[in-house]
C-alpha cells in the first residue's frame, strides 16, 4: 500500500460519499485490519469542488494519481530590497511566497529557505464559503433548521438552530455544496437558497 496523506487518488468503486473515477486528495488515513481483511477510514478532498468526505474504505478501493513530472524549476533568493526576507517562486507557475526574519532571531538563510519552499508547496485548503442562506423546502421536521428561516453561514460553517457551527461532511463552499451536505444522510428534500435580503431574521 504505497497511498499516504498528500497523495491524489482516483476512487475505483462508488461509495457513499465517494464516486467511481473522481479524484481525491489524501488528508487522513488509518488501514484497520479485520478478519476479512484490511480497510482504509480515511478524509478525503474532492479536488473539483473543494468537498471534505469521510468513509470506510477497502485497501483495493483507490488507485494512486502519478504525479507528472516537474519541469520546471524552484528559485529560493534574498529579496534585494529587505535581506531579512527570503522569496521563494515556482518558475514554471510563477507562484511565489515569502519568509520573513524576525529582527529579534538570528539570521540563518537555510532555514528561512526551507521556510519559504514548505510555503510554496504545501497543499493549498479548500476555503469556505461566508453568506446567509433561507430554508425554502423541507420534506420532514427538524430540530436544527426551520423552514422560511435565514440562516449564517461562516467559513463554511452553516450556524443552525441551536446556534452551533457545523458543516457535517463537507465543507460548504457554495450553495450547491450546502444543498449536497443537507441532503447526504437522509432523502430529507431540503433546500437552500442564498439570502438577498429584504426580509427580517
Amino acid at each position: 500500500m504505497d497511498i499516504k496523506v498528500g497523495d491524489k487518488v482516483v476512487s475505483l468503486f462508488d461509495g457513499l460519499s465517494i464516486k467511481k473515477g473522481n479524484e481525491y486528495t489524501v488528508a487522513e488515513m488509518n488501514v484497520e485490519s479485520h478478519y476479512y481483511g484490511d480497510d482504509i477510514r480515511f478524509t478525503l478532498i474532492d479536488t473539483r469542488t473543494g468537498e471534505k468526505l469521510y468513509g470506510i474504505v477497502g485497501i483495493d478501493g483507490f488507485k494512486k494519481v502519478e504525479s507528472p513530472k516537474h519541469e520546471g524549476k524552484i528559485l529560493i533568493m534574498v529579496d534585494e530590497k529587505d535581506n531579512n526576507k527570503i522569496i521563494a517562486r515556482d518558475l514554471l507557475t510563477n507562484k511565489t511566497v515569502e519568509a520573513k526574519c524576525n529582527p529579534k532571531d538570528e539570521w540563518d538563510f537555510n532555514k528561512g529557505a526551507k521556510l519559504a519552499l514548505e510555503r510554496l508547496t504545501e497543499l493549498e485548503k479548500p476555503k469556505g464559503w461566508t453568506g446567509k442562506v433561507v430554508l425554502v423546502k423541507a420534506e420532514y421536521d427538524t430540530i436544527y433548521f426551520t423552514l422560511g428561516k435565514v440562516y449564517k453561514v461562516e467559513n463554511g460553517y452553516i450556524i443552525d438552530d441551536t446556534q452551533t457551527p457545523y458543516n457535517g461532511y463537507y465543507i460548504i463552499t457554495s450553495v450547491d455544496a450546502l444543498n449536497k451536505y443537507a441532503n447526504s444522510c437522509m432523502p430529507c428534500n431540503r433546500e437552500f437558497i442564498e439570502y438577498k435580503g429584504g426580509a427580517e431574521e
